[in-house]
C-alpha cells in the first residue's frame, strides 16, 4: 500500500525530517512481504529505508520548497504509488515588499505606417528583503494592456496600430508580481 499520511519538518537549515504510516504488502497469491521504502527528493532518489522504520532524516538539503516522494517496495521489487509532500527546508522565504523601479527614458519611433517601436532603459528590482528579480515589462497603449516583454529586453514593436495620436506607458513587474508605477505617458503620432 501507499505510505500513509507523510509529514515533513525542517528543524534547521539543511535538515528535513520525514515520517509516515507503515505500508502493508497486500495478501495476494505470491505476496512476499515488505522490503522497505524508497525516498525521493525533487524527483531524485536519495535513500532506501528498511521495513519496520517509518522515519528518515535528510541532511544537506538546499533551503527552499522541496518535493518528497515515499514509495513502499516489496521483496519482489514491486513498488507502490508514491506518497507526495512538499516541505519548506530551512527558514521560510522573506516576502518581497518593494516593486521594481519605473522604466526610464521611454522613446518611440514610427518606422512605417501603423508601426511604433518603443525603447526604454531597464528597471531594477530593488534589493529588499525578499527581492526576487525582474520578470519583465507590461506595455499599454491608450490605457489598454497590449504586450508582455521579458526581462533583459528593453524594446517592443507594436504593429497594426491605428493612425492618429496614441498614448504609451511601460510598467515593470518583478517575479513576486509587484508592479512599478507606469513610465511617464508618451504620446506618439502614428502615420
Amino acid at each position: 500500500t501507499v505510505p500513509a499520511s507523510p509529514v515533513g519538518t525542517s528543524p534547521s537549515s539543511g535538515i528535513v525530517n520525514l515520517s509516515w504510516g507503515a505500508s502493508v504488502d497486500l495478501p495476494n497469491p505470491g505476496g512476499v512481504g515488505l522490503s522497505g521504502y524508497l525516498v525521493h527528493r525533487d524527483w531524485n532518489y536519495i535513500a532506501f529505508v528498511p521495513a519496520g522504520t517509518t522515519t528518515f532524516s535528510d541532511t544537506g538539503v538546499p533551503d527552499g520548497n522541496r518535493r518528497y516522494e515515499i514509495r513502499s517496495v516489496d521483496r519482489d521489487n514491486r513498488m507502490s504509488a508514491p506518497a507526495v509532500l512538499n516541505v519548506q527546508a530551512g527558514p521560510p522565504p522573506v516576502p518581497d515588499t518593494l516593486p521594481p523601479t519605473v522604466p526610464g527614458d521611454v522613446v518611440a519611433a514610427t518606422p512605417a505606417p501603423g508601426t511604433v517601436t518603443l525603447n526604454w532603459s531597464a528597471s531594477v528590482d530593488l534589493p529588499n528583503p525578499g527581492g526576487v528579480g525582474l520578470s519583465g515589462y507590461l506595455i499599454h497603449r491608450d490605457w489598454n494592456y497590449i504586450a508582455f516583454v521579458p526581462a533583459g529586453t528593453t524594446t517592443f514593436t507594436d504593429t497594426g496600430v491605428p493612425a492618429g495620436n496614441r498614448r504609451y506607458e511601460v510598467r515593470a513587474v518583478d517575479l513576486g508580481n509587484l508592479f512599478s508605477a507606469p513610465s511617464p505617458a508618451l504620446n506618439v503620432v502614428v502615420p
